[in-house]
């Protein structure tokens, strides 16, 4: 029951006015309901503005259906952490490995 009561509240956050707080909702969502977590990164990543979290929603939905997206927020912002983070999710998109994790 439980369970089901966070999905909802997750859904319901994923339309919130704030980025943010939409990209922590989905993020939350990849392990609940990874379909309509995919759909609703779809939809955030072609927005104006988006949440550092979306990033991490799609490195973790790695999905190649994101590639196409991801590739619009490479080198985009002035922020090196943000750039990572696409860079990272990209990365995972396209199936290759996250160089953080490479020594």
């Amino acid at each position: 029951m439980y369970r089901d009561d966070i999905k909802a509240a997750l859904i319901k956050s994923a339309s919130d006015a704030e980025p943010a707080v939409r990209g922590e909702a989905i993020c939350g969502l990849v392990s609940l309901d990874r379909p309509l977590a995919l759909s609703l990164a779809q939809r955030e990543l072609k927005a104006a503005c988006v949440s550092a979290m979306i990033f991490e929603a799609a490195e973790e939905l790695a999905d190649d259906s994101l590639v196409e997206d991801l590739v619009h927020f490479q080198d985009r912002s002035d922020n090196s952490l943000v750039d990572g983070l696409a860079a990272d999710a990209l990365r995972a998109c396209r199936g290759l490995p996250n160089e953080r994790n490479i020594e």
